[in-house]
């Protein structure tokens, strides 16, 4: 939620084609958000001596070296080789609430209902948790696989939301067994063997609802979570469904 300007000055004189330098630091911003440490709300302009980006960041040192993975450090230096890069801080991004802090999370959950910000969401605080602060998962050094199951949620969700395709989109994300669901579950499944710790997959609910009591895989009742909010208050343990 902290937006910061992102300067690239030249340090050297270009003799790339512009379109390949574009493309650079396009990519380079990509990366940047693949990997949890920027927001997808970026945007990149030209002055008359520079680059700026202008980029929402989770927490003040999201940009830190510590936090870059392999594809980040890879582009970094590509961009380094002609530009020096420097930031400026500039203040609160009102649109986005505050990330999830949580030293030690007890437990996750999977939801892809936004397509800015990270789609794990902690158990303990249920505030959203910045994915450079999980482990990578399927022998990937980014969160790609995340990232693209996440986009195709959120466009489900926005094809349910308009009404364009109600059946189809809604099953994909009610169905536990759709194949939005599984993949879904998947990740949830691989991220729980990297952390060691619970990680749900959010199951949608919006027609009936009050009368879905029994979990939809294995068929028991719902158990009630303690101190659960509105958007979830039920899960199954045993198939690690949540649900609202």
């Amino acid at each position: 939620m902290h937006c910061v300007k992102m300067t690239m000055t030249p340090t050297t004189l270009i003799d790339e084609p512009q379109e390949e330098i574009h493309e650079l630091l396009y990519d380079y911003l990509h990366v940047l958000y693949r990997n949890g440490q920027i927001y997808r709300d970026y945007e990149l302009v030209k002055t008359d001596i520079a680059y700026c980006a202008f980029v929402t960041l989770p927490e003040r040192d999201s940009l830190d070296d510590k936090y870059a993975g392999f594809f980040v450090r890879d582009y970094t230096q590509r961009v380094n080789k002609w530009f020096a890069l420097s930031f400026e801080y500039i203040g609160e991004n009102l649109g986005y609430g505050e990330p999830c802090v949580c030293e030690n999370p007890s437990w996750y959950y999977l939801n892809a209902q936004v397509n800015d910000c990270s789609p794990v969401v902690c158990g303990d605080c249920r505030r959203r948790r910045p994915l450079y602060r999980l482990p990578y998962i399927m022998g990937y050094d980014e969160f790609y696989p995340l990232r693209g199951w996440q986009h195709s949620y959120f466009s489900m969700d926005t094809i349910w939301f308009h009404g364009v395709s109600d059946r189809f989109s809604y099953r994909q994300m009610r169905d536990p067994n759709s194949s939005l669901s599984k993949e879904g579950r998947e990740l949830c499944g691989a991220f729980e063997k990297a952390t060691g710790k619970p990680f749900y997959y959010f199951l949608f609910y919006n027609y009936g609802s009050r009368k879905n009591k029994l979990c939809p895989i294995c068929g028991k009742p719902w158990q009630k979570i303690e101190g659960g909010d509105d958007d979830v208050n039920k899960r199954c343990e045993d198939c690690r469904l949540i649900a609202e």
